[in-house]
């Protein structure tokens, strides 16, 4: 079985008229809006079936003047909409010409802010490269200036190491000097000690030979005092030599490690200027684009300006020249 019409032909032809009567086109869109339901090609077809019927009755029946009152309404609603459609085209214009206006603006507006934060980008760029340069080249001295003195103080440390071997040197050759002595000492002691013992067996003779042996053992005792002060102080020069080199050593090590400290900055700022350099190429590519934007903007508002003088040119003879239903909005044909 077909299922049955959800919108009866009465509803339809009702609706019809209510929209002939509040001077509305009827279609099948219009009869959809005004029942809310139904299909809109059903709608029409059954529209128009009812219109072509009710045509010879319609023919043969004399038309019925309307009264004066909604003639007078009719001619009021044909003038207002005459004058309507006069003014449309400089309504169109006019509102073409302030959206362009309006747009061209805009788009001014933005490219002048874009420009102002590219060029404020490039400041900071440069700034930034500036002072990256600054940096490089301080650190760049700084580095030659550790160079040069961790070549000095290799120099120094150098030098030392030499003093020092000369200094354990001199101290070995008085050490042996010492030995030398202590040894020919002990063995003049010892014959001193024999020319004592002979000495006692003759104590007329020996007296004399006794005292000049006990003078020449003091004299050889106050030597060999002298040559163990002077081995101790030598011994003394050899050890602060010795804390000397490692002081020098220490500075050495710290010398080591700023240099190496300042070689990774030096690094850290070239990396740092090829990020900024990376930054102002961005910043170069951004600029381009929105000039690029610019001009696109100003080609719009050109294209604008020759079709709105076009549709000006075009509506200046009058209604003769008003264009054809193609180019009026759907709504206005509608009403």
């Amino acid at each position: 079985m077909p299922r049955p019409a959800l919108v009866s032909d009465t509803t339809i032809l009702e609706a019809g008229q209510r929209l002939l009567a509040k001077g509305r086109a009827v279609n099948g869109w219009a009869l959809r809006k005004a029942i809310g339901a139904g299909q809109p090609e059903r709608l029409a077809a059954i529209w128009q079936a009812a219109q072509v019927e009710a045509a010879p009755a319609a023919d043969a029946a004399p038309a019925s003047p309307l009264p004066p009152s909604l003639e007078q309404q009719r001619d009021s609603m044909r003038q207002q909409a005459l004058e309507l459609v006069d003014r449309l085209p400089v309504l169109a214009w006019r509102a073409a010409e302030e959206l362009a206006l309006q747009r061209t603006r805009e788009e001014r507006e933005r490219a002048r802010r874009q420009r102002e934060e590219v060029e404020a980008l490039e400041a900071t760029a440069r700034e930034v490269l500036a002072e990256a340069d600054a940096r490089v080249a301080a650190a760049e001295q700084r580095a030659e200036e550790l160079a040069a003195a961790l070549a000095e103080a290799r120099t120094t440390i150098a030098r030392l190491g030499e003093r020092q071997q000369n200094l354990e040197t001199a101290a070995r050759q008085a050490a042996e000097r010492a030995a030398a002595t202590e040894a020919g000492l002990r063995s003049q002691v010892s014959v001193a000690e024999q020319a004592a013992a002979r000495a006692r067996q003759d104590a007329a003779a020996a007296s004399a030979t006794a005292e000049a042996a006990m003078a020449e053992a003091g004299r050889a005792r106050g030597e060999l005092a002298s040559t163990r002060q002077e081995l101790q102080q030598l011994h003394g020069a050899c050890e602060a030599a010795r804390t000397a080199a490692a002081g020098l050593t220490t500075r050495l090590t710290l010398a080591d490690a700023r240099a190496e400290a300042m070689a990774m900055e030096v690094e850290r700022e070239r990396k740092s200027r090829e990020a900024a350099e990376a930054r102002l190429a961005q910043i170069t590519e951004a600029w381009a684009a929105a000039t690029d934007r610019a001009a696109r903007a100003e080609a719009t508002l050109a294209v604008i300006a020759a079709r709105a003088g076009e549709m000006a040119v075009d509506a200046a003879p009058g209604a003769e020249a008003w264009p054809g239903p193609s180019t009026v909005p759907q709504e206005t044909s509608n009403a």
